[in-house]
């Protein structure tokens, strides 16, 4: 008896376990959406975990080691102005809160790069935010934060 009492609370600690993770995404099905949901982007670059070197292209915007990382775009106006969208998905779900905070420090290192070359952008990029869902976070630095935030909020839903 007191054996299968156990092996019932196994499967139901395995159940709720497996009731919380979250949604997994595609990274590529993500930027896409995001993307199209502004519509005034400038032409836009991007750079992925599939390019080439992908931990030297990642330290362009966060300092967290490469190897706590699943998979992440970063898309960027090829002409320097403020404009960057970007999500980054963890391997463990636990390291969120450090990438989080990566993310901000880039968004204040841009901020500080733009008073002393571009006063002109400082504004938008001070209303840049970060986002967390799960073991993803997203950067958003565009004129259309609410519906790239929208686009990457529903990829979780």
């Amino acid at each position: 008896m007191k054996r299968i009492t156990a092996i019932i609370s196994l499967i139901a600690v395995i159940l709720t376990l497996g009731a919380c993770s979250g949604k997994s995404v595609d990274i590529n099905s993500l930027k896409e959406n995001m993307i199209k949901a502004d519509n005034t982007l400038p032409d836009m670059k991007t750079v992925t975990n599939e390019d080439e070197n992908p931990d030297t292209l990642f330290a362009s915007m966060s300092d967290m080691d490469y190897s706590k990382i699943e998979s992440f775009f970063l898309c960027y106006s090829s002409d320097g102005s403020p404009y960057e969208i970007a999500a980054v998905t963890v391997k463990d779900k636990g390291d969120i809160k450090a990438l989080e905070e990566s993310l901000n420090d880039h968004i204040k290192n841009r901020i500080q790069l733009y008073r002393n070359y571009a006063p002109e952008n400082v504004d938008k990029a001070e209303k840049a935010i970060v986002l967390t869902n799960d073991a993803t976070a997203a950067l958003i630095m565009c004129d259309k934060r609410d519906e790239v935030k929208k686009a990457f909020e529903n990829a979780f839903k």
